[in-house]
């Protein structure tokens, strides 16, 4: 451990990135004092009545879209202020949850066609060959940012419902419309934006791990201090000091400050930070909080298939509501009530909590017309959290790479950092790797800057 006994580094947030943040900087000598305005930490990891209401998804880390690996995605982008003991060439979440006893589960496998239930009036004529061909067609063209769904109407019913698969798994990728991320896409050459992209299956974290992750590495603080219900109002800078103010008057005083709220609450402003360059300012609005929306259904007795982490069911019947994305948890957490979990995204989701449940409900009614009530539901809402503003980050029809940048970039000579899943490059944006990835920069940011001359 390094001596660095006198000099205080003060973070605030209690997500994965500040944690982490921490949790590297108690271990390089400093002070650190943790603030964190809800009641306790964690952040968007939070679980009610033992299902996890924010992340659940593991993507594998895939190199950057061109030659090099990471080594060379860092040396081709030096403004991202990245290293190699930053970003690491694998997944880094695994190692960390497996010395606890959690591991993940693939929750779409190579033959998730097959866990389609098509239901309704029409699922009999449904060809489900012909679906999957047109399906799988317009998967291959995401390189292409998939097909301009504007230009002809649907000339079948298992187009219509390719279609809207495929938007969902995009809305659910970017979190927002697909016609939002298909302007993105088509503008990023001249936008100058980077892709860093995940590969692999997506899996989902066993037994609420990102919970018990978030509480191990808070366990694990000797000299920490965490004090929480501390809204923080200011932030500002005096003679080589950071000052910070809560709303109940306290005031915390340090050498340099790590800042990971939420990008929807940075764009609220409700925080003051004096001093924050112009372009900072512009690229926290440039980005954009993504939503994904959840409904949990509780039953007495499982009528679903068991074996199946996750499923789609199409709704012949209806054209509004033509899709509904179902996890069983059961699979992946131990002890609990039959309980199945539908997906909602971008725009879908952020429609009234009642007509979430009422969708979900429908689309179990749809496909076991005898399925019984439930005996528990709930439905989240991101978007008026007002601890968050959504559900995670990422771009927007307005992002540019120099937005990016900005995000990533020290601001104060070096005293004042930003970490989170804001704080990253797209690709790893939105995600929990990103966040913890964001949080190993910022840590080393701040010990480097300290330590320099000067």
């Amino acid at each position: 451990m390094n001596a660095n006994h006198n000099q205080t580094i003060i973070v605030i947030g209690a997500g994965i990135a500040v944690l982490t943040a921490a949790q590297k900087l108690e271990e390089r000598g400093y002070n650190v004092i943790l603030l964190e305005a809800r009641q306790e930490v964690g952040g968007r990891v939070r679980i009610s009545h033992d299902i996890p209401l924010g992340p659940l998804y593991l993507h594998e880390i895939g190199n950057y879209q061109g030659k090099g690996g990471v080594e060379g995605f860092i040396k081709t982008h030096p403004g991202y202020l990245l290293t190699t003991a930053d970003l690491p060439a694998s997944q880094p979440i695994p190692a960390l949850l497996h010395p606890l006893g959690i591991s993940s589960a693939e929750v779409w496998h190579s033959d998730f066609e097959q866990r389609i239930m098509v239901v309704g009036e029409q699922k009999n004529s449904f060809d489900r060959a012909k679906f999957n061909t047109i399906y799988m067609n317009y998967r291959n063209q995401r390189e292409n940012y998939y097909p301009d769904f504007s230009s002809h109407n649907p000339i079948s019913i298992e187009e219509q419902f390719a279609r809207a698969l495929t938007t969902t798994f995009a809305e659910a990728y970017s979190g927002v419309s697909i016609e939002e991320f298909q302007t993105v896409m088509r503008n990023a050459k001249k936008n100058e934006l980077v892709f860093f992209e995940y590969g692999g299956m997506h899996h989902i974290v066993e037994n609420n791990g990102y919970h018990a992750l978030v509480n191990h590495i808070k366990n694990s603080f000797n000299n920490t201090k965490i004090y929480l219900n501390s809204f923080v109002s200011k932030i500002e800078q005096d003679n080589k000091k950071v000052i910070v103010n809560t709303v109940n008057g306290e005031q915390y005083i340090g050498e340099a400050v790590v800042v990971t709220l939420p990008l929807g609450v940075l764009q609220q402003n409700s925080m003051q930070i004096s001093g924050l360059s112009n372009e900072k300012r512009m690229a926290i609005q440039n980005l954009k909080m993504g939503i994904m929306n959840t409904v949990t259904l509780k039953y007495k007795t499982q009528f679903w298939e068991k074996e199946n982490i996750s499923f789609v069911i199409l709704n012949t019947n209806s054209h509004a509501r033509p899709i509904t994305v179902f996890l069983n948890t059961n699979k992946v957490l131990k002890n609990i009530e039959p309980t199945l979990v539908a997906s909602f995204f971008a725009t879908d989701g952020l429609r009234d909590s009642k007509d979430l449940i009422n969708d979900a409900k429908d689309a179990i009614k749809e496909a076991w017309p005898n399925a019984p009530d439930p005996i528990f539901e709930e439905a989240t809402a991101w978007q008026h959290d007002p601890y968050t503003y959504g559900s995670y980050a990422n771009f927007s029809v307005e992002t540019k790479d120099k937005d990016i940048v900005n995000m990533m970039s020290p601001e104060w000579g070096g005293r004042l950092v930003f970490a989170g899943d804001a704080v990253i490059p797209i690709g790893l944006m939105g995600c929990f790797h990103g966040a913890y990835i964001s949080a190993l920069r910022a840590a080393r940011l701040i010990d480097e800057h300290l330590k320099s001359p000067g």
